[in-house]
């Protein structure tokens, strides 16, 4: 087949998500080249080859062997866009292995010889290299002025769609990494407005990773949960080591909800891909009770961080540190470790006063505050704690102010003032279930009272619409056992024997134990199980769709009321969870 062919036919299987069939395209494309004499087009193929191993796989060995055999073909021939190309590989070679000196130099040499030689992966990566090299020296300020120069670039068509779907992954990773949410929130939503045109190849799945991990923050956590599912549905075929990332999205989605063993799993499979799991595994031994294996989990971690050749987050540096910390004050409250608290405490003030942004200033107040609570003046934690629960609150981010506000709730108590107490806990209650972490609002509701323990959970409806891009979604149900077809009452939510330590509320995917669902086959049939109210709940149907494979993302079960019945209630919000958990105290 002839060079010109090969080439067509490699971008044709990149787009249809070939990449293996992709690469072996460029590979050929090398060889033809390469047998007829031709050195300058062999090395180009060659630069291709390495360019997409790095984007694509993060499999650094290969990476170097082709820029290796690409060096030798070029020679000391004069600067080309080979070079432009060998520049960009030999920044994100550096930038991946944790050398960031390493990679600023060749990351001013892409830009150069890319805008002399029209080459646009060249000086759109080398661009973000650039801005990302410099948030690491503290420089953020300059860092993300760089980042939106690029971004409009981006959005006024200065680069071909691969390095345009690419670059904006790299933005909003950026943005994400060092807390600005509100950058990638409005990045992403140009991003995804952009891949229903022009984009294709990897670049669909990647854009719904980042809109699962917003989505993590502001909710709905149903939402959150459907993009990771397709996120790792889509990017199955393309990423190697790097397929570990939204493996990991989706146990902290899951883990969020309440879904210890759907979260498990998935996290297991992201070690699998030699991609650290942490801090979401350490946090959901905590949730199964496992105090000192958590806290050894995470403690190990931040002591040795795996090496991971990732663009999504820092591979080096104290920020990739902060998501570790955070756990680990979270978990030394439980072990009521106050040495390990003012650890992390102090560790994230460090961390965040070099690398200023709402959400580590938020992390750093909360770490701060659970060190308090532990200390002698539990009145020291009353501050830090208001100025976290109001940093998540101006980023839209419930799920995490409502951690917040359980710590500020606690100060008040360790203070003596039970009514503030109770405030802080029941609109961390109503947040929570309207998140869609039910198993959170329930562990709320036993510090708000033993009558409330008692009272049932209701599930909030499941059929989710979002306003900014009109998803509308139906994700996975929590608490539907069993990923067979089937006809679920809200009563198979599993009963409240099989409560975990943390979280009062079970994992979804329970045993018949703890679900009282009719069709479960190794349980006790005890009819809908549903205490009898004058409210009448529709049942709730349910539709298995097998995605392929065997890993924790290939059954997707989602729930929907049946049409055969009809729900009466004049109460459809999850608010009604806290308003039936309040009234049943009384």
């Amino acid at each position: 087949m002839a060079p010109d062919d090969l080439e067509r036919q490699a971008l044709e299987r990149y787009a249809a998500g070939d990449l293996e069939g992709a690469v072996a395209a460029w590979e050929q494309m090398y060889d033809a080249h390469l047998a007829a004499g031709e050195m300058g087009a062999a090395a180009r193929a060659g630069a291709l080859v390495a360019l997409n191993l790095l984007c694509e796989t993060g499999l650094l060995a290969p990476v170097r062997g082709w820029t290796a055999r690409v060096r030798r073909l070029i020679g000391d021939a004069a600067p080309g866009p080979v070079h432009a190309l060998l520049a960009v590989i030999r920044t994100y070679e550096r930038f991946l292995s944790g050398d960031p000196d390493g990679a600023l130099g060749p990351a001013r040499e892409a830009v150069a010889l890319g805008e002399e030689f029209g080459v646009d992966p060249a000086r759109g990566l080398g661009r973000v290299a650039l801005a990302r090299l410099a948030i690491h020296r503290g420089d953020v300020d300059e860092g993300i002025d760089l980042l939106d120069e690029l971004a409009v670039d981006l959005a006024a068509g200065s680069f071909d769609p691969l390095t345009t779907g690419n670059v904006y992954c790299e933005l909003i990773c950026a943005a994400l990494w060092l807390g600005r949410h509100d950058r990638a929130r409005e990045w992403t939503d140009v991003m995804e407005r952009w891949r229903h045109g022009p984009a294709f190849g990897a670049t669909h799945g990647r854009c719904r990773v980042h809109r699962a991990e917003l989505l993590r923050f502001s909710g709905p956590a149903d939402a959150a949960e459907a993009e990771a599912l397709a996120a790792c549905d889509e990017l199955r075929p393309w990423l190697r080591r790097e397929y570990g990332w939204p493996l990991v999205e989706l146990g902290n989605v899951r883990l969020r909800r309440g879904d210890l063993d759907g979260a498990e799993a998935a996290y297991r499979e992201a070690h699998e891909h030699a991609w650290s799991p942490q801090p979401g595994l350490g946090l959901l031994r905590l949730a199964r009770g496992d105090v000192a294996g958590a806290a050894a989990m995470v403690r190990d971690e931040v002591a040795h961080p795996m090496d991971v050749p990732w663009k999504e987050r820092p591979p080096f540096g104290d920020l990739r540190l902060v998501p570790l910390l955070a756990a680990q004050s979270e978990i030394a409250v439980a072990a009521s470790d106050a040495a390990a608290a003012e650890h992390a405490a102090a560790e994230l003030e460090r961390i965040v006063a070099r690398y200023p942004s709402t959400a580590l200033h938020a992390d750093a107040a909360l770490a701060r505050a659970r060190a308090a609570l532990l200390g002698t003046d539990p009145s020291l934690a009353l501050g830090p704690a208001r100025t976290a629960v109001a940093a998540w609150a101006d980023l839209a981010a419930p799920y995490d102010a409502s951690c917040a506000r359980l710590v500020l709730g606690h100060a008040h108590r360790a203070c003596g003032d039970e009514e503030l107490a109770r405030l802080e806990w029941e609109a961390a209650a109503a947040a929570f279930a309207s998140f869609g972490a039910v198993g959170r609002a329930a562990e709320v509701a036993e510090l708000l009272g033993d009558r409330a323990r008692r009272a049932p959970a209701v599930p909030p409806p499941w059929s989710v619409t979002a306003t900014a891009g009109a998803w509308g979604t139906t994700a996975p149900r929590p608490g539907c056992p069993t990923s067979r077809a089937c006809s679920c009452s809200p009563s198979c939510w599993p009963a409240p024997a099989a409560r975990s330590r943390r979280s009062t509320w079970p994992a979804p995917g329970w045993s018949s134990r703890g679900c009282r669902c009719s069709t479960t086959r190794r349980g006790r049939r005890t009819g809908d199980g549903w205490p009898r109210s004058r409210t009448t709940w529709p049942r709730l149907s349910a539709t298995t769709t097998r995605r392929g494979g065997s890993s924790p993302s290939a059954t997707v079960t989602t729930c929907s009321p049946s049409r055969s019945e009809e729900h009466t209630s004049e109460l459809q919000s999850p608010m009604y969870l806290v308003c039936r958990l309040l009234l049943e105290k009384k």
